[in-house]
C-alpha cells in the first residue's frame, strides 16, 4: 500500500509540474508528454481536480475537432509570496498559484550587514501583503538573496557582500513566522528560474531540453546555469559563482579576500571607480563634471556618458565587456549552451558592453560551441525576479509533495 500511495504521488506531482510550468494544458497534451495512457492521465487529473489544485479552464486552441478544455493550476486555492533581495533594495510580491501578481512592496535597504533588520523588513513586507489582500492559504515562499547558499539548509554560506549574514537560518526563520514552506536560492538562479518560466509559459510544445546561462552584473557577478530544463545548483549550491574567478592576479582587492576577481574588475564598483579615475584624470569631461555635481559617479552616469559618446566612458564598457566576455567564453566552452542572457543593473550601462562580450566569447570559443549561441540581454527582465521568485516557492513545494 505504501507503494501505491509513493507512485500516486508521485504522478500527481509529475502532472502538477507540467501545468505549472506551462501555465494551461490539456489531458492530451498530458498524455503526449508523459506517454501515459488516457487512463491513467484521466485517473489523476480527476483526483487533482477533486482536491482543488486543478481546475477547468477555457478551451485551448482548436488544432482541428473538437476543442479541448485546458486544466490550470487553481487561483483560489492559496497564494505564494516572492522575496527578492538585492544588495540596495527588497522587492516583495504576492501572487495567486497561477502567478498573477495580486500586490507588491518594494523598499529600499540601507544596511545589507543588518541581518536582523533586514529579516524583519522581510517579515514586515510579507505580513503586510497578507493582511491587505485576501488570497486563501499561504502555500509557498521563494526567496532570492545576493550570495551563495546551501540550498538544503537554506543559508548564505560566505557571502562576500554580507559576510554578517554567513550561516544565518534565513530560510528556518522565515518558515517559522510566516507557518508555509520557505526555500532560498541565490538571486541569479532566481533570474535563471525566471527565465525558464517565460520560456516555457503558454508554448505550443513541452521540450525540457533548455540550456542557457543567465549572468547577472551588478553589486556582484554571477551565473545561473540552466541544463536540460533543470537548475543546476552543483554539489553544494555554489555552481555558477563566475564572479570570484581571477581574471586578473595582480589586480584589485576583492570582497572575497582575493585579488583580481572578474567582479573586482567588472563589477559596479569597478566600473565606478574606473570611471571616477577618467574624470580626475581629464579623460572624461562629461564624467569630471557629473563626478563635480554629484560629488560621487554611479553606473547611471557612465551610461550617460557613454550614451552620449564620451571615449572613455565607453573604454571604461568595454573593458568590462572583454573581462565579462573571456570568462564567458570559457564557460561556452565548457558547458555549450544555447543562449547567453545578460541581466542585473551594470548589463545596460552601454550597447559597447554586450558588444564586447559577444566580440570576446565568439573569438575566444570553439566554433561547434558557437554555431548556434545566442547572446543578448535578459528578456522581460523587469519581470524576471518576479517569475523567479514565484517559479522557485512553487517548484520546490510540488516537487516536495507541498501540494499533493
Amino acid at each position: 500500500m505504501r507503494l501505491l500511495s509513493k507512485r500516486v504521488r508521485q504522478d500527481r506531482e509529475e502532472v502538477l509540474e507540467l501545468v505549472f510550468w506551462l501555465g494551461r494544458a490539456s489531458r492530451v497534451q498530458l498524455m503526449q508528454i508523459t506517454g501515459w495512457s488516457k487512463t491513467k492521465v484521466l485517473s489523476v487529473v480527476a483526483e487533482l481536480l477533486e482536491t482543488r489544485w486543478l481546475t477547468e479552464s477555457e478551451p485551448l486552441a482548436s488544432t482541428g475537432g473538437r476543442r479541448a478544455s485546458s486544466l490550470t493550476l487553481n487561483g483560489r486555492r492559496g497564494c505564494v509570496l516572492g522575496v527578492a533581495l538585492g544588495a540596495t533594495s527588497l522587492v516583495v510580491t504576492l501572487s495567486d498559484l497561477n502567478r498573477a501578481a495580486l500586490d507588491q512592496r518594494t523598499q529600499r535597504i540601507e544596511r545589507l550587514d543588518d541581518v536582523e533588520g533586514v529579516t524583519q523588513a522581510i517579515l514586515g513586507a510579507c505580513r503586510d501583503l497578507l493582511r491587505r489582500v485576501e488570497c486563501g492559504a499561504l502555500v509557498t515562499v521563494g526567496v532570492g538573496v545576493p550570495g551563495p547558499v546551501d540550498a538544503r539548509a537554506g543559508a548564505l554560506i560566505s557571502p562576500p557582500l554580507m559576510p554578517s549574514w554567513d550561516g544565518f537560518p534565513l530560510r528556518d526563520t522565515l518558515q517559522r513566522a510566516l507557518g508555509a514552506p520557505v526555500y532560498v536560492d541565490n538571486d541569479v538562479n532566481v533570474l535563471a528560474l525566471g527565465e525558464l518560466e517565460r520560456q516555457r509559459r503558454g508554448a505550443a510544445a513541452w521540450h525540457g531540453d533548455e540550456t542557457f546561462i543567465v549572468v547577472k552584473l551588478g553589486t556582484g557577478i554571477g551565473a545561473g546555469i540552466i541544463s536540460h530544463g533543470d537548475l543546476h545548483r552543483g554539489a553544494d549550491g555554489a555552481a555558477g559563482d563566475i564572479g570570484h574567478i581571477i581574471v586578473a592576479p595582480h589586480g584589485p582587492p576583492c570582497h572575497c579576500g582575493n585579488t583580481g576577481c572578474l567582479e573586482a574588475v567588472a563589477g559596479a564598483a569597478a566600473l565606478v571607480r574606473a570611471a571616477e579615475q577618467a574624470a580626475r584624470t581629464g579623460l572624461s569631461p562629461l564624467l569630471a563634471e557629473a563626478l563635480r555635481d554629484r560629488g560621487a559617479l554611479q553606473a547611471p552616469d557612465i551610461a550617460a556618458a557613454a550614451h552620449a559618446g564620451d571615449a572613455a566612458a565607453n573604454t571604461v564598457i568595454r573593458q568590462a565587456g572583454t573581462h565579462v566576455g573571456q570568462v564567458l567564453a570559457g564557460l561556452t566552452n565548457f558547458f555549450n549552451p544555447r543562449a547567453l542572457y545578460l541581466g542585473g543593473g551594470v548589463s545596460d550601462i552601454g550597447l559597447s558592453l554586450l558588444s564586447s562580450v559577444r566580440q570576446n566569447v565568439y573569438a575566444h570559443s570553439l566554433p561547434l560551441s558557437t554555431r548556434q549561441l545566442t547572446i543578448d540581454h535578459l528578456p522581460d527582465k523587469r519581470s524576471a525576479g518576479q517569475r523567479g521568485t514565484w517559479a522557485l516557492g512553487m517548484m520546490q513545494a510540488i516537487r516536495e509533495e507541498q501540494l499533493t
